[in-house]
Formats: C-alpha cells, structure tokens, sequence
C-alpha cells in the first residue's frame, strides 16, 4: 500500500470514490451534495487531500490540514500549539471491515507528526459505530458531545505521542 497526496490527476477517482461511498455506506452529513466535487478539488489545490493507493487504485481518501482557529468546536483540552484535524476520510466500501482504515490513519497521524503538528482534533457522528471503532483503536480522548449540522457529534482529541 502506497500514502500519498493526491493531485488534480487523482480528481475524478477521488470523486468517485466518496460517491461510492456515499451509496453503499451508512454516512453522516454526507449526500449528493457533501463532499461536492469543488471541495474535493480546492482539498487537492490546497494540498490536504491525502490518500492510500493498492496497486494504483485509490482505497481511502481523507481531508487532512491545520485546525481553523479560532475553532468553533469548543471544549477541547489538550493545549495544542498546532492542532491538526481530518475530514471527511473514507474507505472503499468493498474493502471496509479489513484494517484498512486502521492503515490509512496510522499514515495519516505519522504525516501530520512529520509536518510539525502535535495533536489532532476531530468530530465524528455520535451513530458512526464504524468510524467510532476505528478511532478507538488509537489513544483518542473523547471530549464530550457538539451538535452541528443537524447533527449529534462526539470531539474526540489526540496528543501525539501521548497514549
């Protein structure tokens, strides 16, 4: 399996890729309108759109970047000098269930660490049991709820290098 960022060649696959996901998954906040195509584009202009490759195909893609500060999110404990967040990651939904999710943010966490980030911030949908089992894998502190969107979320915090 290759990480790597993608580039506007990747467009149209990564694309496809959330639409796929988007019909054969349960999703959160995500429909025929989010991700939209311009998003995913600006996320690849911006350089933040990463992804994990098997055999040139693209299996996961996810948001990755600096957190917006101030953050709107609040109640955050951790005193992050630069706080990273993900959005919007995802795996090929035939693939789902083998660990791949698991590979793709160990990446993820040891690129964001090599760009001088020292933790993460992320919500994820209080009913999203798959995404919530995988982040568990991994020493998130659960912060409590935000309700945003029309949706209930759990903030979930990472310091790196903290267990």
């Amino acid at each position: 399996m290759e990480y790597r960022k993608l580039n506007t060649y990747n467009l149209e696959e990564a694309y496809s890729l959330y639409k796929r996901v988007i019909k054969n998954s349960h999703t959160y906040g995500w429909d025929e309108n989010y991700p939209s195509f311009d998003m995913i584009k600006d996320d690849i202009i911006s350089q933040g759109l990463v992804g994990l490759f098997e055999n040139d195909k693209l299996i996961a893609v996810s948001y990755i970047g600096e957190r917006e500060q101030p953050d709107h999110v609040l109640g955050w404990r951790y005193k992050l000098k630069k706080p990273s967040r993900i959005a919007r990651i995802c795996v090929e939904p035939s693939l789902q269930g083998r660990g791949i999710g698991k590979k793709f943010l160990t990446f993820i966490v040891e690129d964001l660490k090599s760009r001088g980030y020292d933790g993460m911030r992320i919500i994820v949908a209080k009913e999203n049991k798959n995404a919530l089992k995988m982040y568990n894998l991994f020493p998130f502190k659960n912060r409590g709820e935000h309700f945003d969107y029309g949706i209930c979320w759990y903030k979930l915090e990472l310091k790196f290098g903290e267990k």
